[in-house]
């Protein structure tokens, strides 16, 4: 049973015993926290190094039953010491393939309509529509892979001239407000006709701007429409 996979970063390395407060101009205030950032590096014994580091502020305790390499990253597969049975995945990436350093994950979301996210430097050369096409989907796979109702319709790649653009035409589940019940006789909670929306599904277009020159990599999203999930037949809400 695998529960999933995580990227190496600055606040999964930081020192979770580390003071959370600092004394600043005569008072105690609280530490401003690392942002989030993912790692990268070509050293293996760096990449083990953090993905130490990693394991030791987790609240659970976890061990290495095996480590792999590939062109995009260091994966060390983990299982928990108290249940085997859960597998984990923690991957360091390689700067040879992607560099996020720059990269704010907390800029935008996938469901919003944004341009010019910037997601990245591409590291893997020459640049063709095929490795570009395998970035594309490499990206939304790390941010969307756990996100319940996330799915890939259609993805293909062009060649602009001075860029690849890589765009993927994606579905993104938002979940409706649940609290609004009342009780029916036998203690059961139900929802009255109008709030029986389980969720608004969202068709999103995703473009991935790969400058030929420098590598940046840039996403711009665009929600193209929305259906309301019902008990009753969807019911097409905005076009």
């Amino acid at each position: 049973m695998d529960e999933g996979v995580s990227y190496v970063n600055t606040l999964s390395i930081h020192d979770k015993n580390e003071s959370n407060v600092e004394f600043s101009k005569g008072r105690w205030v609280p530490k401003k926290q690392p942002d989030r950032i993912e790692l990268c590096t070509q050293d293996l014994f760096e990449a083990t190094r953090w993905q130490e580091a990693t394991e030791a502020n987790s609240s659970e305790h976890w061990k290495v039953v095996s480590q792999t390499e590939t062109e995009r990253y260091f994966e060390f597969r983990t299982e928990r010491l108290s249940y085997p049975f859960y597998k984990h995945l923690i991957r360091v990436h390689k700067c040879s393939y992607i560099d996020r350093t720059n990269f704010n994950p907390r800029a935008h979301y996938t469901f919003q309509d944004f341009q010019g996210w910037f997601k990245g430097v591409f590291g893997l050369r020459p640049f063709s529509q095929r490795n570009v096409r395998e970035l594309g989907e490499y990206l939304w796979s790390i941010e969307n892979k756990r996100v319940s109702g996330a799915r890939v319709m259609s993805s293909f790649c062009h060649d602009q001239g001075d860029e690849f653009v890589h765009t993927l035409f994606t579905l993104r589940k938002t979940v409706q407000d649940q609290n609004t019940y009342s009780v029916s006789k036998d203690g059961r909670q139900v929802a009255p006709p109008k709030y029986r929306e389980l969720a608004d599904v969202n068709l999103v277009r995703l473009d991935y701007h790969i400058n030929k020159k420098t590598g940046d990599i840039t996403l711009d999203s665009k929600k193209i429409r929305t259906i309301r999930v019902r008990d009753n037949p969807p019911e097409l809400i905005k076009r």
